[in-house]
């Protein structure tokens, strides 16, 4: 059985995640997730904070302290992304970024549905 490992604690600094759903109002999804991974997941593991990467054909750059990004299809047509963010001050200033990132899939007619937030407070992951 995987032995499951902490990474955040109580005494260790708070990190901070928006969880958001998406109604994707025209394309597929499949040709959406693979924008999202082009233009904006691959530039996570580039990891070059506020700035876009040579290789990256993004119209917009990955705002700074993201540390774990991830894209769910949620069925009927909606997609929700969790998005973890190093410090409170990155995740409040992550607002813009975001926006920035859904202009560039207006094609797609992505429409917010939800949108929640705040400090994680357990968070473990299998080795």
């Amino acid at each position: 059985m995987p032995q499951a490992t902490l990474y955040y604690s109580e005494n260790e600094d708070k990190v901070y995640a928006y969880i958001r759903r998406y109604r994707v109002g025209k394309g597929a999804i499949e040709d959406l997730i693979t924008r999202v991974e082009s233009q904006f997941a691959a530039q996570i593991s580039a990891r070059i904070p506020g700035q876009v990467s040579a290789e990256s054909s993004s119209p917009v750059g990955v705002p700074d302290g993201i540390v774990d990004f991830r894209a769910v299809d949620t069925g009927d047509r909606t997609v929700a992304t969790i998005t973890t963010f190093s410090t409170q001050e990155q995740y409040a200033a992550a607002q813009q970024g975001a926006e920035e990132i859904r202009r560039s899939l207006a094609d797609f007619e992505v429409e917010v549905i939800d949108a929640y937030g705040g400090p994680v407070r357990i968070a473990r992951v299998a080795r």
